[in-house]
């Protein structure tokens, strides 16, 4: 199953004009039911709950998921620093969105991205336009909805591979597990990895263990 990492404001916020904004409501009604309808699992750094460095794990969110769901409504720094690094790090899979009617304007260096726009006092009639665009995101053949990327051309994406590292734990229990010859082990800590940032390269190290006990299937 696909990852999905949201960037957005937390809690109330007064915009301009006096109104307010619930953005956990906004995720509640539009973002979470328009993100399992396509498939996504996955939520904000809210749902980091290891200790530790938060920034650590925010960046591996930020890098490792296959879809990114920003909300750029305000003029929020943390919004725009994180959106910054995705479009930074990888090449497409990010999804703006918007509410309505707001008095802040868009950032210029945003003016021409596309997004999709809700309205803050029903953002759950937005959800079927955000699933579609969801979708089309996820699986269509566009090369870039990086601003980054689509200036520099020549700008090469990172190797998620080698970027993202398998806990020295989870290492020695597919070891153990490979060395007790153990198919069903192996398969639950394939079910286990599979909403983690490091999936992937838990899955080859997961694969490379099936096939030396001869797993095929």
């Amino acid at each position: 199953m696909q990852r999905a990492f949201v960037i957005r404001p937390f809690g109330l916020k007064k915009v301009q004009g006096g109104k307010t904004i619930d953005f956990d409501a906004i995720h509640r009604d539009l973002i979470g039911p328009a993100l399992a309808e396509a498939g996504l699992v996955g939520s904000t750094t809210a749902e980091i709950v290891d200790a530790g460095n938060i920034r650590e794990d925010m960046f591996g969110l930020i890098l490792g998921g296959d879809l990114v769901i920003c909300d750029v409504t305000i003029h929020n720094p943390n919004v725009f620093y994180e959106l910054g690094i995705r479009h930074a790090v990888r090449r497409k899979g990010s999804v703006m969105i918007k509410g309505r009617p707001v008095k802040e304007t868009t950032p210029f260096d945003l003016l021409t991205d596309r997004y999709i726009a809700y309205d803050i006092s029903n953002p759950a009639k937005a959800k079927d336009d955000l699933v579609r665009v969801i979708k089309a995101t996820r699986d269509g053949d566009r090369r870039t909805d990086s601003p980054v990327f689509s200036m520099l051309p020549a700008l090469r994406e990172q190797d998620l591979s080698a970027i993202q590292v398998v806990p020295v734990d989870l290492r020695e229990e597919i070891a153990r597990a490979a060395a007790a010859n153990s198919s069903g082990w192996l398969r639950l800590l394939r079910s286990e990895v599979e909403r983690q940032v490091f999936r992937w390269p838990a899955l080859r190290l997961i694969g490379r263990a099936q096939r030396s006990i001869k797993d095929y299937e």
